[in-house]
């Protein structure tokens, strides 16, 4: 009801000049980006027949090739990455420890698991480590660690254990509600690292 919208009138000649202007730099970007995927591509899949282990180290732009370190260890820091895991690990667990290999020079990954060794893939980078906590293991590090720092009696901190398993049993993806913690829970396990 009523009279019908007004036509919109065509932009001022100015304004219609700058979206064209910004219409074809924001070709002209995605062209340059096109191209150097290209290149970068051609670089590193010629002569490797697409086997990345067989390229050089650094390509001539000076990035280096996907499915290779970064280089040597780094001299001066060294990370920790706590990964505890309740139940079974998940089936791309061996595609984690692959792509896991590519920070070796600076990180290292401290899976930490419940009789899962059945299922730690064969070919496990050496900056992946795997401990085995055995069953209920995790809640036992946790209840005692958090016991020990809160001074709780030994009877008050088997309480605490027995809760958390039946926590992350139930639902594992509390585990990470305790992550404030890990830095005490898991100190044995950080030597020598300078950051986790």
């Amino acid at each position: 009801f009523g009279a019908p919208p007004a036509a919109a009138a065509p932009p001022p000649p100015d304004e219609e000049d700058d979206v064209t202007a910004a219409e074809e730099e924001l070709r002209q970007i995605r062209d340059r980006q096109k191209e150097a995927q290209r290149v970068f591509h051609d670089e590193h899949s010629a002569g490797s027949g697409g086997q990345h282990g067989s390229l050089p180290a650094h390509s001539a732009a000076g990035r280096v090739p996907r499915g290779m370190p970064c280089g040597e260890r780094h001299p001066d820091f060294r990370l920790a990455l706590l990964l505890p895991w309740v139940g079974e690990l998940p089936p791309w667990t061996p595609y984690f420890a692959a792509s896991a290999r590519l920070s070796s020079p600076l990180a290292d990954f401290l899976v930490f698991h419940e009789e899962q060794d059945l299922a730690v893939p064969a070919d496990v980078p050496p900056n992946v480590k795997w401990f085995d906590l055995g069953p209920g293991g995790l809640s036992m590090l946790l209840g005692m660690q958090l016991g020990e720092a809160l001074n709780l009696p030994i009877r008050n901190a088997t309480v605490v254990i027995k809760a958390l398993r039946f926590m992350f049993d139930k639902w594992p993806r509390l585990v990470a509600e305790y992550k404030p913690t890990f830095g005490a829970v898991f100190s044995k396990y950080l030597n020598g690292y300078s950051h986790w």
